[in-house]
């Protein structure tokens, strides 16, 4: 998106060509599964989280168009309380699902979500980062340094960004 402003015009034009690219596999991704959705009586609930997914990583790329974002994020989160009505105890539907919550800045469902998850031992690192990330937005510090503390008994090395997330929540 930086690379569209270019004065290069040669570098626009690629920018451009290549965010069409991006918008066209996604949609073309989301039309397949909605199609495979249409055609299908069994495992319903697989669809509506595939859905929900595509929809979640393709607003997530949208972040400088709020408008349509927001309409993607929708469109996740539908998908994915279908998908978690049909199997409430899948837990991949329910951490999904919270991150969508998170993107559409709903954070205390968010939280309850990735706590939840935690709780039961699921994807636990992760699940305390995002619950940490929650309480920033939510500006719950003590709550966020108290997550802090428990997060350095693990080895989060492996973790994309998640040093410097914590070192931007601290300060």
């Amino acid at each position: 998106r930086t690379m569209i402003k270019d004065p290069n015009p040669e570098i626009a034009l690629y920018a451009a060509e290549g965010l069409n690219t991006i918008e066209t596999s996604f949609l073309t991704k989301i039309e397949k599964v909605k199609n495979m959705l249409k055609n299908k009586s069994k495992n319903v609930f697989i669809y509506h989280y595939l859905l929900g997914c595509l929809y979640n990583r393709f607003a997530t790329l949208l972040g400088s168009q709020k408008l349509i974002q927001k309409f993607y994020i929708k469109q996740g989160i539908d998908n994915l309380i279908k998908a978690h009505s049909l199997r409430p105890a899948n837990k991949r539907i329910k951490i999904v699902l919270a991150e969508a919550y998170l993107l559409n800045e709903e954070y205390e469902y968010a939280l309850s979500l990735f706590a939840y998850c935690y709780s039961i031992k699921y994807n636990h690192v992760h699940c305390l980062l995002k619950m940490a990330q929650c309480h920033y937005y939510l500006k719950n510090y003590d709550r966020l340094q108290a997550i802090m503390k428990i997060i350095t008994k693990y080895d989060i090395s492996q973790i994309e960004n998640a040093e410097v997330l914590i070192y931007q929540w601290i300060l």
